[in-house]
């Protein structure tokens, strides 16, 4: 993981903890320096990026059981 994709991922994770904190009704957007629309876009980032991550699974999974019934004959 390079210097940018944690800084990244650090921001996304922030972002996240802030929309939990937001969404509990206990802090103002405001009081915590967000406003609503720069969480969301966080969050859609980070869904997107989730969603990258959960195919890349999916795939390697299908791969690897195809090299294994590959192996087997």
């Amino acid at each position: 993981m390079t210097t940018s994709h944690r800084k990244e991922y650090s921001e996304l994770n922030t972002a996240h903890s802030k929309k939990k904190l937001l969404c509990s009704g206990r802090v103002s957007p405001i009081s915590i320096g967000y406003a609503p629309t720069e969480i969301t876009n966080k969050l859609e980032q980070y869904f997107i990026m989730y969603d990258s991550l959960k195919s890349c699974g999916s795939l390697l999974n299908d791969m690897s059981s195809s090299i294994k019934a590959t192996d087997k004959s």
